[in-house]
């Protein structure tokens, strides 16, 4: 063979090798957590109208009652949004150490980390979290339901992080959990301690302070700061006043400072004078 017919044959099977990583079936499944499940894990999956639940064969007792959960709170988590969530993948993950939860896109999915926590409201983890992310899901759709565009999910992802600042659509969940349950972080004494702590101290910080942090002082999460200021938009204009917010938010997604733009429309009150009116109250309180 000549060194020309070498080469050749080399680039052949390179691009043969390429192209066999591209296409084959293997290359296109997902692991969803690399670094927690080995490969021996077995995936089930249960199958809805509204939710495919995936999860590990020996969870299966919770993901057959996570499943009925999930589909008995639709309705509520979604009516005062306006807005029913296309069908969406729910993962749940039992090999891992941290409790938590998240909603993402691109591609479109929840997943479920069942361990609890040592310091969490008094109600079942799993319940908890089905209301709460859910609740993300339906925020999710809300806001990019007017979007028609290629690579959609990425842009609507970044939309919803550009347009929603993290305290209005987690203080929202929040305030959702502890609304639809007999429980949630809205009912917990230590969960709201620091900012009832400042409040009653004197120490009133600015907005930008309350929702960014302090290195040199104690101030509350985002979590506890959306959940005052959200729970008030609805105590104040209706129990559907997110839905307008939002409604106007989705259907102008480029609009220049959005959120605070649409909240003043509807109420004269801009994010940081809505911050200051929401601290008053509570210190009246």
């Amino acid at each position: 063979m000549t060194r020309k017919n070498k080469y050749k044959t080399l680039l052949i099977n390179t691009l043969s090798l390429t192209i066999s990583l591209f296409y084959s079936p293997l290359a296109f499944s997902q692991i969803f957590d690399d670094y927690q499940n080995p490969p021996s894990v077995k995936w089930r999956e249960i199958q809805t109208p509204e939710f495919q639940v995936i999860f590990p064969a020996e969870f299966e007792n919770q993901a057959q009652r996570l499943t009925y959960v999930l589909e008995s709170v639709l309705t509520k988590v979604s009516k005062s949004i306006g807005k029913k969530p296309r069908k969406i993948s729910i993962i749940l993950q039992n090999r891992d150490v941290v409790s938590n939860g998240f909603v993402q896109l691109g591609p479109r999915r929840s997943e479920f980390s069942t361990t609890p926590p040592q310091q969490m409201d008094y109600q079942d983890w799993l319940n908890s979290l089905a209301v709460h992310e859910l609740r993300h899901v339906v925020q999710f759709d809300k806001i990019s339901g007017y979007l028609k565009a290629p690579l959609f999910e990425q842009l609507a992802l970044a939309i919803f992080g550009i347009t929603l600042p993290p305290w209005f659509y987690e203080g929202d969940a929040v305030g959702i959990e502890t609304t639809l349950s007999t429980a949630g972080r809205g009912r917990l004494p230590s969960w709201e301690l620091p900012f009832r702590t400042n409040t009653l101290s004197g120490k009133k910080y600015s907005y930008q302070k309350d929702f960014l942090g302090s290195l040199r002082h104690i101030t509350p999460g985002y979590y506890q700061l959306g959940y005052f200021m959200t729970t008030k938009m609805r105590r104040d204009y209706g129990e559907n006043f997110l839905e307008d917010l939002m409604t106007r938010i989705a259907k102008n997604p480029i609009r220049p400072y959005n959120f605070s733009s649409s909240l003043k429309t509807l109420t004269g009150y801009n994010t940081e004078s809505w911050h200051k009116k929401t601290v008053e109250e509570l210190d009246s309180l």
